[in-house]
C-alpha cells in the first residue's frame, strides 16, 4: 500500500498577491472555499495541479474563459489552501 503524505498551508484569503507570496510553483492539490455569512466557510472547488501558483493565478486571471467565476470572484469573498503531495 502507498501512502500519500501531505504538508497543507495555512487558510488565506484568495488574491493575486496572497497567491504570489505564499505558493509555490510545485504540484499538489488546492481547495477553494467561499465565505457563507454567519454559517462560515464551503469548500466550492478541490482540484489536483502539477503547478500550483500558475494553476491558482489562472483561476484568478481576467482571461480565464470562465465568467461566472470571474463575477463570483468580484461579489463573493474566496478564501484557499493547498498542499504538496508527496508518495512513500
Amino acid at each position: 500500500m502507498k501512502t500519500i503524505n501531505l504538508k497543507k498551508s495555512e487558510f488565506a484569503i484568495l488574491t493575486e498577491s496572497s497567491v504570489e507570496s505564499n505558493v509555490p510553483n510545485q504540484a499538489g492539490i488546492y481547495l477553494i472555499w467561499t465565505k457563507k455569512g454567519i454559517q462560515g466557510w464551503e469548500c466550492v472547488s478541490v482540484e489536483p495541479s502539477t503547478n500550483l501558483k500558475s494553476d491558482l493565478l489562472n483561476r484568478l486571471s481576467s482571461g480565464n474563459n470562465d465568467e461566472n467565476l470571474r463575477l463570483k470572484l468580484k461579489n463573493l469573498i474566496f478564501g484557499y489552501e493547498w498542499a504538496l503531495v508527496s508518495r512513500k
